[in-house]
């Protein structure tokens, strides 16, 4: 959410794209860019024998216009760790009534980068189960509509900016 206030702030764009640093496209034809509903752009991956796990997968990289992540709010803050926070985002999303959109997955593949798997974040599982009942009724006070931080030091490089800030 911090990345997203601050290039609004400082590079505005009607179109942001939420990337994981360990995947890369194969593909050049899978545009990246933003439609009339959420993209997930990450939809055949290596490690996962280039399979869509399950239909509401949302995570890796994924393309949202600026007033589709001001509807939602942003991303949970309950998730910390690895895992969870694409789940519940992809919640969010057809709770306000979008639907996700991809392109076929011969399009859109992607290799994931060898690392070291982060560990679990803590009751991630449980927070997406019981999502309606704890998660949904807070998530206008979560994300976007709750977030507090400082920058500390901001770096502007030709591709990016580098931010260093306190949660």
């Amino acid at each position: 959410d911090v990345g997203f206030v601050e290039a609004q702030q400082h590079r505005p764009s009607p179109c942001y794209v939420f990337h994981d640093v360990d995947l890369l496209p194969e593909n050049l034809g899978n545009i990246y860019g933003c439609t009339s509903q959420p993209r997930h752009l990450s939809v055949a991956v290596n490690t996962l024998r280039y399979q869509l796990l399950y239909p509401t997968l949302f995570g890796g990289a994924t393309a949202l216009t600026a007033r589709q992540f001001t509807r939602i709010g942003g991303f949970c803050n309950g998730f910390f760790g690895w895992g969870g926070e694409d789940d519940e985002i992809a919640l969010q999303l057809m709770r306000v009534g979008f639907s996700i959109t991809r392109l076929q997955p011969e399009w859109a593949t992607y290799r994931m980068l060898e690392h070291r798997r982060q560990r679990d974040a803590p009751d991630r599982n449980a927070l997406i189960q019981h999502w309606e009942e704890e998660v949904a009724p807070i998530r206008d006070k979560d994300g976007l509509n709750g977030l507090r931080y400082t920058v500390q030091s901001r770096e502007d490089r030709p591709l990016y900016s580098w931010l260093l800030v306190d949660l």
